[in-house]
């Protein structure tokens, strides 16, 4: 903020724009509203409200994005049909191919077990149904499942921002998004302050 013309800290708000778990829409233009007098006309700043964009999209308190996926059965349903009122959800994109997301499902099996009042929506990024499937019935993943056709450079990972997977993001109980990188010790700590009182 004290140095609006350095290209370092353009890049740095850049960064930290694109990657942070906790900021709001009125925080993430607040930053923005920083450079734009440094820097109005130039490709940086466009990529900086680039990034800002897409980030609002799944900032802290925005709601979720709707969209339509499959159920394993072949059914094309709207998230939306599945997030219950009034209700935590922690929606989980996960691939059958992705280690670190298999390295979590045995955790959430636990989460899953013990947290009745916990909704876990898991959505497959996988293009293929036949591993999709058998990652489900190899991990024990009763809970609600989808899966999303496109994979990880289609239209619905773009609009919850997501460039990796697992990515975790939790919902409050207006469907707002609450918590982000939910996965582990931060998914416990969470859990442990909502419910273990």
């Amino acid at each position: 903020k004290e140095n609006i013309n350095s290209v370092a800290a353009m890049d740095e708000l850049l960064i930290y724009i694109s990657s942070s778990e906790s900021l709001t829409s009125a925080q993430i233009d607040e930053m923005v509203g920083w450079m734009e007098s440094a820097w109005a006309g130039t490709s940086n700043l466009k990529m900086l409200q680039e990034a800002a964009a897409n980030s609002k999209k799944v900032a802290i308190g925005e709601k979720y994005v709707d969209a339509e996926f499959f159920t394993p059965d072949g059914k094309k349903v709207m998230l939306s049909s599945l997030i219950p009122q009034d209700k935590y959800v922690m929606l989980e994109f996960w691939a059958s191919w992705c280690g670190p997301c298999r390295g979590e499902i045995p955790h959430l099996v636990k989460v899953n077990k013990k947290y009745k009042d916990f909704d876990i929506i898991s959505i497959s990024i996988d293009e293929k149904d036949a591993d999709w499937q058998k990652a489900m019935k190899e991990e024990g993943m009763i809970w609600k499942q989808l899966r999303n056709t496109d994979g990880m450079q289609g239209e619905t990972l773009k609009k919850y921002n997501i460039t990796g997977v697992p990515t975790c993001i939790v919902l409050d109980k207006e469907g707002k998004i609450y918590k982000k990188n939910m996965r582990g010790a931060y998914l416990d700590e969470f859990l442990q302050e909502t419910y273990d009182k």
